[in-house]
């Protein structure tokens, strides 16, 4: 394992980091390419506790980094019933 920082602990434990640049200092060309690239693992791949998580040759589920954030949705609106909600509860509280 090349880096131990919480970047590259995070990695470990199969999380991403805002800052990629920063996690890609702290682990192997064999772990970034695995983590972040989504290819095959070229050696063991471990955890952040040293144990063996993938073989070589294995590949995590999902895909590379941006394939697998490509297809994270968020769900970011208001329901048509919160306005009257909310003006119902104010009126209620001012009563």
């Amino acid at each position: 394992m090349a880096g131990r920082g919480p970047g590259a602990i995070l990695t470990r434990n199969g999380a991403y980091l805002a800052n990629h640049s920063a996690v890609r200092t702290q682990l192997s060309p064999d772990e970034w390419n695995f983590w972040y690239g989504g290819q095959p693992a070229r050696a063991p791949i471990s955890d952040a506790q040293g144990n063996e998580v993938y073989a070589a040759g294995e590949a995590r589920e999902g895909g590379s980094y941006h394939d697998r954030m490509g297809r994270v949705v968020v769900w970011d609106t208001v329901m048509t019933e919160h306005n009257y909600l909310m003006r119902r509860w104010a009126h209620a509280l001012a009563s």
